[in-house]
């Protein structure tokens, strides 16, 4: 039994040293082979988890047209929260949505908004929904839905 293996393991070596090229090319292939398949399941992977990280950040923005008064702005808001799909809702005010966009603003671009007369941005709602609406199974519950307002 070990003869046997010997002259295996012997002539193995021997036709690799006579088929240098063939071995070499071989060798190759199969390595870039690896390596793709390597690759693609690395690239997968991270897409599966940039995908799952936008899933858990999910928002959902409403937009309040600016006739909307605070009894309107209290109807939406008890409106949006009594839907199954939602998880929690804040309500972000023209002020406050415009102190985040100049805080997004680099040095350079805040002398953009000086050109402004008045405040362009409406109030809004930031809405969280339930993660068992996140999945985009679940996303035909999300389709557009118009309410007085919004």
């Amino acid at each position: 039994m070990v003869r046997k293996a010997k002259f295996l393991v012997e002539e193995a070596f021997r036709t690799l040293k006579r088929h240098k090229g063939v071995t070499f090319i071989s060798v190759v292939i199969m390595s870039l082979s690896l390596l793709m398949l390597a690759v693609f399941l690395l690239a997968t992977d991270n897409l599966l988890r940039v995908i799952g990280h936008a899933q858990q950040d999910m928002k959902v923005y409403v937009y309040l047209d600016d006739r909307v008064g605070n009894n309107g702005i209290q109807t939406l808001h008890h409106q949006l929260l009594s839907m199954e799909e939602v998880d929690a809702v804040v309500f972000i005010s023209r002020e406050e949505a415009m102190m985040e966009f100049r805080s997004q603003l680099s040095e350079e671009d805040a002398d953009v908004l000086s050109a402004l007369q008045a405040n362009p941005l409406p109030n809004s709602f930031w809405v969280t929904p339930k993660l068992e609406s996140r999945a985009p199974s679940s996303s035909s519950s999300w389709s557009p839905r118009r309410t007085g307002g919004a």
